[in-house]
Parts: C-alpha cells; sequence; structure tokens
C-alpha cells in the first residue's frame, strides 16, 4: 500500500495580512488577547477554528485575516502538507 507523505508548516501572525493556505488541514489558533477575524469568522481569544480535507484534496486559497484593535495580536496557523 502506498502511503502519502505530510509535513507540518506553522506560522504565527501579529497583523493583518492576507495568507494563502497550501495545505489538507489547517487549524487556527488564537494565542493573544485581541479578537482575530478570518474571512468574516471573528475567533475569540484562546479559541480555535479547524478546516479538515479529505485524502487526495487540497486547499490553495488566500484568506484575509485581520485583528481587532487593542490587546496583543497572536495568531498560530498549524498546516499538514504534502511532501
Amino acid at each position: 500500500m502506498a502511503y502519502n507523505q505530510y509535513i507540518m508548516r506553522v506560522d504565527q501572525l501579529r497583523a493583518n495580512k492576507q495568507y494563502t493556505l497550501n495545505c489538507i488541514d489547517a487549524v487556527f489558533v488564537n494565542s493573544g488577547t485581541s479578537t482575530v477575524t478570518i474571512e468574516g469568522l471573528e475567533l475569540a481569544p484562546g479559541n480555535t477554528f479547524a478546516l479538515n480535507g479529505n485524502l487526495g484534496e487540497e486547499c490553495n486559497q488566500g484568506i484575509n485575516i485581520s485583528f481587532a484593535t487593542g490587546g496583543t495580536n497572536l495568531l498560530q496557523i498549524v498546516q499538514r502538507q504534502y511532501a
């Protein structure tokens, strides 16, 4: 049986950005104290949001990420990518 090889990529964002996903799965973790908005979805401090794909799928999309004013901005993004 052939297996697909994966790698893990972790990015940390601290400012508003157009970010490009290139992955099978992604997890967004708001580790800061300010609310972050991901394509219109508000993510409160301490919360997470996950996108999960199926075998053979891949998300290649630019997404808008913005932070509320005040507080500490820190969004961690973990992507699982094909090697």
